[in-house]
């Protein structure tokens, strides 16, 4: 995911710059087909001109709107890939806590640990306490 991630980031402001030159760019092809229209003697020339002039412009915003939605889709993506990789981790950590404390309650039903006996030593020798009957 970092694959994808990284190199849409750095490239978005990159994207971004170049609609607004863009922006600019389209403002300067008005002006220019405002004045050439004006000054121009063969409107239909230049009415052709402006035509040409709008279809090129339009195309690269349309194809820098595009390119910059899919990368803003692709980064969608890939948090959505993300966010998924952890509801699965989070699950499977809720099913091994689950696990462990179903274990425990197993041992409470049972009842509570018996005591753990110490091993016997054998008896002292008492021989001197000792009498010896016959």
């Amino acid at each position: 995911n970092a694959e994808i991630l990284y190199p849409i980031l750095e490239e978005a402001p990159a994207a971004c710059k170049a609609l607004r030159e863009n922006y600019d760019n389209l403002v300067n092809v008005a002006d220019y087909c405002y004045n050439n229209y004006i000054q121009v003697l063969s409107l239909t020339k230049a009415l052709e001109e402006t035509k040409n002039f709008a279809t090129q412009s339009l195309a690269s915003v349309a194809y820098q709107i595009s390119t910059l939605a899919s990368s803003v889709l692709s980064l969608l993506d890939a948090q959505t890939n993300q966010l998924r990789h952890m509801e699965s981790s989070i699950n499977l950590i809720g099913q091994l806590s689950g696990s462990v404390y179903t274990d425990d309650d197993k041992h409470e039903a049972r009842g509570p640990k018996p005591a753990r006996r110490r091993p016997q030593s054998s008896p002292p020798n008492h021989q001197g306490n000792c009498r010896n009957f016959k």
